[in-house]
């Protein structure tokens, strides 16, 4: 993961803040620990912080708005829409992977009822969330394992 500036590491944290706060299970957890994580999340998040900075820059000489400055402007506008857009992929890619992964090994960290509860919450908001599970190229629905099915299987290996 590249450095980010404290303005970018602001506008990530921007977008994660919500998610983290909108689960009710270790899925938060989860969102918490490995939203940042993503490179294009991070580059997008640089050229936002870079661009209001510019934009900044610009007002500061200038009394009044000018044709650069709205152009600037609406370039961080679109930047946060990719930022939101590329965000809820993020989730559906950790969501899904708790719905995929959130296994019996997770039970040397987690007890059962919340590795289920985590399960069922990402499976749910990848259900809700389908535009953006397909833009992450994520399965949802009746393509992601039973909980039944992963904790038994790793049972069954043990």
């Amino acid at each position: 993961m590249s450095r980010l500036s404290r303005t970018a590491r602001k506008e990530l944290s921007k977008h994660q803040s919500p998610y983290v706060s909108g689960f009710d299970s270790l899925l938060g957890d989860v969102v918490h620990d490995h939203f940042a994580e993503d490179e294009q999340l991070n580059a997008l998040a640089a050229a936002c912080a870079d661009a209001e900075e510019a934009l900044e820059i610009r007002e500061e000489s200038l009394d009044e708005s000018d044709p650069v400055s709205t152009a600037m402007e609406t370039s961080v506008g679109k930047l946060i829409w990719a930022i939101e857009k590329r965000a809820r992929e993020r989730v559906a890619e950790l969501c899904e992977e708790v719905a995929t992964e959130a296994d019996a090994a997770w039970l040397d960290i987690h007890d059962e009822e919340e590795v289920r509860a985590a399960h069922a919450e990402a499976r749910e908001w990848l259900s809700v969330n389908t535009n953006a599970a397909e833009r992450a190229g994520v399965d949802y629905g009746d393509a992601l394992p039973d909980v039944d099915e992963l904790l038994e299987a790793e049972e069954v290996s043990a």
